[in-house]
C-alpha cells in the first residue's frame, strides 16, 4: 500500500513552508495553470504562428489564471463562471484560427463528408458513388502508402447519422454564405459538450475544475482536426449525463443517434444499455422501453440508406472495416504490425477474426466486471477500455482514436460527479 509522506515527520518538515504557500490554491487554479500552459505550448507549433503571437493569444488565459490565484489567496475561492466561459471562448478562438490557417484540404474526412452532403442535396446516394474527380482530390495527404489511391476515394465509410446531423449545418451555411467547412459541425459539438457539462454540474462544488479539465483538454483539441469522432463523443456524453440525472428516455434517443452515427458506438452500446438498466433501478419494463427507443431511433436513421442500396451500404460501412480491402492498412495496432511485416503486400485481411478472438473476450470480461457495484461512471469508464481493445485489432487505430479513449475516460469522471450530486439532492 502506497502512503503519502507525513509532513510532520522530521524528515519532511522542510516541506511545511511549501505546504503553507500552496494550501489555499484551488483545483480550478491548478487546472488552469496546467492545461492552459499545455494548450498554449501545443498550439504554438500546430498553428504555425510566431511566439509573440502565441503569447498575445494566451493573454486571456493568463488573466483568468491571475484572477483565480488572487481569489484563492484572498480567502474567497468562490466560483467565477466567467473564468470558465473565458477558457471556453479561448478554445473556440483557437479552433477558429486553426480553421482559417489549416485549410480543409488537410482533412480527408471533412472533404469526403462535404462532397457526400453536396451529392445528397442532388439526390446522389453517398454509398454508391465514386469520389474521385471531386473536391476530395484536393486532399494534401501522402497517397504513397495507399498505392496512389485513397482508401475511401470510392466509398463513404461513415454511418448515415453523421450526414443527417451535418445536413442542417450544410444547408444553412450554404444558403447564407455559400461557404461550408465540415469542421464547423465539430466546433458546435464541442460547444454542446462543454455547455452541457457546465449545466449538469451546476450543483457540484467541483464544477469549475472538472469543466476546465474538459474544455482545455489537449486531446480534445487533437480530435478537432477534422475527425468526426467529436460528434459521436458529444452524443455519448449527452446520453451519459441524461442517465446520471435519470432522464432515461432522452438517453435512449441520443444513444440511438450515436449508434447510427459511428461504428465505434456499437462496441459501447452494451455498456450504455446496462447503464440504462441500472439507472432505471433494474426495472425490466423501463429497460425494454429504453431498448425499443434506442433501436427505433437507430433504425429510423439507418434504414432509408440501407434500402437505397443495401450492397453499397454494406460494402462501405461494414465489409471495408471487417474484411479489409485491396489497400494497405493505415494506423497503429494490429494494422501497423501487418504493414511492418509486409509493407509491399496490401492485400485484404480479415480483421473481424482477430477482433472475435482477441477483442471480444476482453469486451465480455469488461461487461461482466462493470456489473460489480454498477454506476453510470463505471459503465462509461469500462466502455472506453472495451473500445480501446476493439480498435487495437481493427483496420484503423489512429492517434486520434487514443485521444477519443482519453476523452471518454475524462467524461466518465464528470458523469460520475453528476451522478453523485444528483443522488444527494
Amino acid at each position: 500500500m502506497i502512503t503519502m509522506p507525513d509532513s510532520n515527520h522530521p524528515r519532511w518538515t522542510f516541506l511545511n513552508p511549501l505546504k503553507e504557500v500552496l494550501a489555499p490554491t484551488s483545483a480550478r487554479t491548478w487546472v488552469l495553470f496546467f492545461f492552459g500552459s499545455l494548450m498554449a505550448w501545443l498550439a504554438f507549433p500546430f498553428l504555425r504562428v510566431a511566439a509573440f503571437s502565441m503569447i498575445a493569444l494566451s493573454l486571456p488565459l493568463m488573466v483568468a489564471l491571475m484572477v483565480s490565484v488572487i481569489s484563492d489567496y484572498s480567502g474567497q475561492p468562490r466560483s467565477h463562471a466567467w473564468i470558465v466561459a473565458l477558457a471556453i471562448g479561448w478554445m473556440v478562438m483557437l479552433v477558429s484560427i486553426s480553421l482559417a490557417r489549416l485549410p480543409k484540404r488537410n482533412s480527408d474526412e471533412a472533404l469526403l463528408t462535404e462532397v457526400a452532403l453536396q451529392g445528397m442535396t442532388q439526390g446522389i446516394n453517398p454509398y454508391s458513388r465514386d469520389y474521385r474527380g471531386t473536391q476530395l482530390d484536393t486532399w494534401v495527404g501522402d497517397l504513397r502508402e495507399f498505392g496512389g489511391v485513397h482508401p475511401v476515394a470510392t466509398r463513404y465509410i461513415y454511418l448515415p447519422g453523421h450526414l443527417v446531423l451535418s445536413m442542417p449545418f450544410y444547408v444553412i451555411l450554404k444558403k447564407i454564405s455559400g461557404w461550408y467547412d465540415q469542421r464547423v459541425v465539430y466546433l458546435a459539438a464541442y460547444l454542446m459538450l462543454v455547455g452541457l457539462s457546465w449545466w449538469s454540474l451546476r450543483v457540484s462544488p467541483l464544477r469549475d475544475p472538472l469543466v476546465l479539465s474538459l474544455a482545455l483538454n489537449p486531446f480534445l483539441f487533437f480530435v478537432f482536426n477534422g475527425f468526426n469522432d467529436l460528434l459521436v463523443l458529444s452524443l455519448l456524453s449527452v446520453a451519459g449525463f441524461a442517465m446520471a440525472t435519470r432522464r432515461l428516455s432522452a438517453a435512449a434517443v441520443i444513444l440511438g443517434l450515436a449508434i447510427a452515427t459511428k461504428q465505434s458506438a456499437w462496441v459501447l452500446a452494451p455498456f450504455f444499455l446496462l447503464a440504462l438498466h441500472q439507472a432505471g433501478q433494474s426495472k425490466w419494463s423501463s429497460t425494454l422501453r429504453c431498448v425499443a427507443i434506442t433501436v427505433g431511433v437507430a433504425l429510423l436513421v439507418l434504414l432509408p440508406f440501407v434500402i437505397w442500396s443495401p450492397a453499397d451500404f454494406y460494402d462501405d460501412t461494414i465489409r471495408y472495416f471487417t474484411s479489409g480491402s485491396p489497400f494497405s492498412n493505415a494506423g497503429e495496432g494490429i494494422s501497423g504490425l501487418l504493414r511492418a511485416i509486409s509493407p509491399n503486400s496490401p492485400g485484404p485481411f480479415p480483421f473481424w477474426t482477430w477482433q472475435v478472438f482477441f477483442s471480444l473476450p476482453i469486451v465480455v470480461t469488461l461487461l461482466w466486471r462493470s456489473r460489480i457495484r454498477p454506476s453510470t461512471q463505471k459503465y462509461f469508464f469500462f466502455s472506453a477500455l472495451a473500445l480501446s481493445a476493439a480498435w487495437f485489432f481493427s483496420r484503423y487505430f489512429l492517434p486520434a482514436h487514443m485521444s477519443v479513449i482519453i476523452i471518454l475516460i475524462t467524461l466518465s469522471f464528470l458523469i460520475g460527479e453528476v451522478e453523485r450530486t444528483n443522488k444527494s439532492l
